[in-house]
């Protein structure tokens, strides 16, 4: 094999290796503003101290969220020659917004049964990290993050991350939608 042969085949090769290690980078941090910081501490107080009302003042209403859901379903219907009915449309939303609430809170229940069984008491939480993704698809006038991710360290040092499924700005207020996953992951210390 030539020189030139050589340098081109090298080349192929290490364009080849950078397209194949790209994926595996980090993606870049999206910076979190402060109100969702504020939000996301209060949600974290609200678990640890038991307050379904304050864990629910952190998800935006069922009516909020059916009225803003109906509305960007009406412009897109505008450019659809299917029929819309909003009314029917906003009373589906409000039933399924309404159940995933109930169905966050319920979550929170069981965690809050099962966190102190295994990793010390709720008041030792304390918040690490909140990891957003950035939803490109959502409208200018309501931002979402999606996938946000909460890193918490228990008394025990067990690092423990909980999912939601969005934040969403309506109103110029920024706080969650959808439900408090049903999984979270556990990251064990090191042994001693």
């Amino acid at each position: 094999m030539g020189p030139m042969k050589i340098a081109l085949f090298l080349r192929s090769f290490l364009v080849l290796a950078s397209l194949a290690i790209t994926p595996l980078l980090p993606a870049e941090d999206v910076p979190v503003p402060t109100e969702v910081q504020a939000l996301v501490e209060k949600m974290v107080a609200a678990l640890k101290t038991n307050d379904d009302a304050a864990l629910s003042a952190c998800w935006h209403t069922p009516e909020t969220l059916a009225k803003a859901r109906v509305a960007e379903k009406q412009r897109e219907a505008a450019t659809s020659s299917e029929p819309f009915n909003a009314e029917k449309e906003q009373e589906r939303e409000l039933k399924r917004q309404t159940r995933d609430l109930e169905t966050t809170l319920k979550r929170a229940a069981q965690l809050r049964t099962l966190l102190p069984k295994h990793f010390g008491p709720l008041d030792g939480l304390k918040l690490d990290q909140i990891e957003l993704d950035v939803d490109d698809d959502a409208p200018a006038d309501q931002p979402v993050f999606g996938d946000v991710e909460i890193h918490l360290t228990t008394t025990d040092a067990t690092k423990i991350t909980l999912g939601v499924d969005d934040l969403v700005k309506i109103d110029g207020v920024w706080k969650f939608s959808g439900r408090l996953e049903d999984e979270f992951k556990v990251h064990l210390p090191d042994a001693k």
